[in-house]
């Protein structure tokens, strides 16, 4: 169970990491599954030494979405297990700990990439580039690019909106984690104006970060 799962919005989810085992080691366990609603699922993967890797399902669809694959290994085993293939690949922005699954995940499944349009030469195999406030629909959602400079010049987060029963999620890569943020490319007052964005959502909506830095 997500150990922040009942708290107030501002708080990025940060999956309990299971006794015993290394978040980085790869594998195809999820180390954390967040129910959202209307079908909606949220799993945590583990991937080199604090990263996490989001896989986003929809009850009886055969795709996933997968969010900032930084290795394929995991992802690969877990979708196996589960029978599924990949709708898109989410890439909130260029850094290789979030992108360096890309490459063997497009040849396996073919599917879609999708990033920033202001990361759009930076970003390996992306295909599908997306302005600030751009939506895309994917697993009967609809999802949103949040441009949110500071930790990369062109960081962006995936906003699907609460809707129905679904109470919403952002995918916010490394411009916010439980305990800080990302080091910057820009100047400060641009994060600034990054997080306050993002503390503008509705208060149901989940904040998926891209590492696990409360145990450090």
């Amino acid at each position: 169970m997500n150990k922040y799962m009942n708290h107030a919005r501002s708080k990025p989810v940060a999956p309990q990491k299971p006794s015993g085992q290394s978040l980085g080691q790869p594998r195809g366990q999820s180390l954390a599954t967040n129910h959202l609603g209307d079908g909606v699922v949220v799993e945590a993967l583990g991937a080199l030494a604090d990263n996490y890797i989001w896989v986003v399902r929809r009850e009886g669809s055969a795709q996933v979405l997968i969010v900032d694959p930084s290795t394929a290994a995991g992802v690969i085993a877990h979708l196996e297990e589960l029978g599924l293939g990949i709708a898109a690949i989410l890439n909130t922005h260029y850094h290789y700990d979030h992108t360096g699954g890309n490459k063997e995940l497009v040849a396996r499944y073919r599917c879609k990439v999708l990033a920033p349009e202001a990361e759009r030469a930076r970003v390996p195999t992306a295909n599908h580039f997306l302005r600030h406030g751009e939506t895309f629909s994917a697993l009967g959602l609809e999802a949103q690019l949040l441009d949110i400079p500071g930790h990369t010049k062109g960081h962006g987060a995936f906003y699907f909106k609460p809707h129905g029963g679904f109470r919403g999620a952002v995918f916010c890569g490394d411009a916010l984690f439980v305990l800080g943020c990302g080091r910057l490319e820009g100047p400060p007052a641009q994060m600034w104006n990054s997080l306050c964005l993002l503390r503008a959502l509705p208060e149901s909506v989940l904040m998926f970060c891209g590492h696990e830095y409360s145990e450090k």
